[in-house]
């Protein structure tokens, strides 16, 4: 049964807010998160555990796996706009050219391909 079968999702997702260690209800706040922080560390790989342990909350947790399995989901998007934006980009070629109306491809020059280069942001190294 899943974490969300458990009721408990809600410490993953940030609905389920710590509270101050004062209020009686942090006692409780803090068993079940550490029960979801375990449920969390047994799913994931041997090799993945340790970017994970030493964070405080599942949420913390939850978060850092986010970043590293939602970066794929990125990269899926930001392929297929490229790919959009060069077949967009060839169209203009041809047009400007008044060239191209048989449906052959127009060859892409060096400079072109500088402009390219230039609309990749898959080329940028940027951290999520």
């Amino acid at each position: 049964m899943g974490i969300a079968g458990r009721g408990k999702i809600a410490y993953m997702n940030g609905r389920k807010i710590e509270p101050t260690k004062t209020n009686v209800a942090w006692d409780t706040w803090f068993l079940e998160d550490n029960q979801v922080k375990t449920w969390i560390v047994n799913s994931v790989s041997p090799e993945i555990q340790p970017l994970i342990l030493r964070k405080r909350t599942a949420r913390d947790m939850w978060v850092i796996l986010e970043q590293m399995y939602g970066q794929k989901k990125k990269v899926v998007q930001v392929y297929q706009l490229m790919k959009d934006v060069y077949f967009l980009y060839g169209k203009v070629l041809i047009s400007s050219t008044g060239t191209e109306s048989s449906g052959t491809s127009k060859a892409v020059g060096p400079s072109d391909e500088a402009n390219l280069k230039l609309l990749n942001p898959v080329q940028r190294k940027e951290n999520y």
